[in-house]
């Protein structure tokens, strides 16, 4: 009988020292995913801030080169047009973008680059 009791005693003692950790594992992933949903609101905020930071170069890589060289075909009217956060969101405007954002980027650096050499 004595036996059984203490076996009763080192069981409860263990499914208390089981539920102590239970219930500190509990505020540790309450915490992770407090801490986790904090991240993932900065992340969002920094991937808005990195594509508006993306429109503002392809704007003024526009503004710079084709609007100073009188050039009418340019390939970014388009960024004029959408608002950026719906451009950067269409995967087919972006990839059309970014082809375009390369003839920009090469034609530029030969108007640049010959700007440079004149003066």
């Amino acid at each position: 009988m004595a036996q059984l009791r203490d076996k009763n005693n080192a069981l409860e003692r263990k499914n208390e020292a089981m539920t102590s950790d239970n219930v500190r594992l509990e505020e540790e992933n309450n915490r992770l995913a407090h801490q986790n949903s904090a991240l993932a609101v900065d992340r969002e905020v920094m991937h808005h801030w990195l594509n508006g930071l993306t429109v503002s170069m392809w704007r003024l890589t526009y503004d710079c080169v084709y609007r100073a060289t009188g050039s009418a075909d340019c390939p970014y009217k388009v960024i004029h047009i959408y608002p950026p956060f719906t451009v950067l969101s269409d995967e087919l405007l972006k990839e059309a973008l970014k082809k375009a954002l390369s003839k920009i980027l090469n034609e530029g650096g030969k108007i640049w680059g010959q700007v440079w050499s004149d003066n």
